[in-house]
């Protein structure tokens, strides 16, 4: 039988004090999959503690101070799976 752990690239959950949520990310083969997190669940190898702003600062400017326990690698990993933005990308063209 396969190991369902075998091919996670990262796990994080993410608790938004100004949203009073907790969601578990996981990237399985790349893929990018979120739940909330139910109470009695296992604690990811890194949890982040901030607000929704932070965090839209950190994805668009890049590392700021937030609060965290665990390993800050398994973030990089997470954003390393993320592809840059070309805002100049002709989402409609003539």
């Amino acid at each position: 039988m396969r190991d369902p752990n075998c091919c996670i690239g990262s796990q994080a959950s993410f608790t938004f004090t100004d949203l009073d949520l907790t969601y578990n990310v996981t990237t399985p083969n790349g893929a990018l999959i979120h739940a909330d997190k139910k109470p009695g669940t296992d604690t990811a190898p890194l949890v982040l503690t901030l607000t929704k702003p932070q965090l839209l600062l950190v994805l668009s400017k890049g590392p700021a101070e937030v609060e965290h326990a665990g390993d800050l690698a398994q973030f990089g990993t997470l954003v390393g799976l993320l592809d840059s933005v070309d805002h100049q990308f002709p989402i409609v063209t003539p």
